[in-house]
């Protein structure tokens, strides 16, 4: 039984991604909420969401600096080494796993 260890569909990734941003006041100082969300449409997918709250400090009518904390979870799925089916050869059998990864995360920008 010949079955590499990294199975993939495809060697490039394709997300897809929405970004949905909001400003509470227009000064030099401004808070924010920013909420990101996407999937990948190769290799089996996965969802990413990404909720956060910051500040944005304007450098001039078009740059700024931002700050934020937000909180992560992705769903990841994997096949993973499950034991060898022989002692006396190295075939293997092997057992899907899907995991929630969550962090929390803080960002440090510059927009132009």
């Amino acid at each position: 039984m010949d079955i590499p260890l990294d199975v993939r569909d495809s060697k490039v990734d394709i997300p897809v991604f929405a970004n949905i941003r909001s400003h509470f006041s227009k000064g030099k100082f401004a808070p924010f909420a920013d909420l990101k969300g996407g999937t990948y449409i190769t290799n089996g997918g996965g969802l990413y969401i990404i909720a956060s709250v910051g500040i944005r400090y304007a450098l001039n009518d078009k740059q700024g600096l931002s700050l934020s904390l937000g909180y992560t979870n992705e769903k990841l799925e994997f096949e993973v080494f499950d034991g060898f089916i022989d002692h006396g050869r190295m075939d293997y059998t092997r057992d899907k796993k899907q995991y929630n990864t969550e962090a929390i995360a803080i960002k440090l920008g510059f927009d132009f």
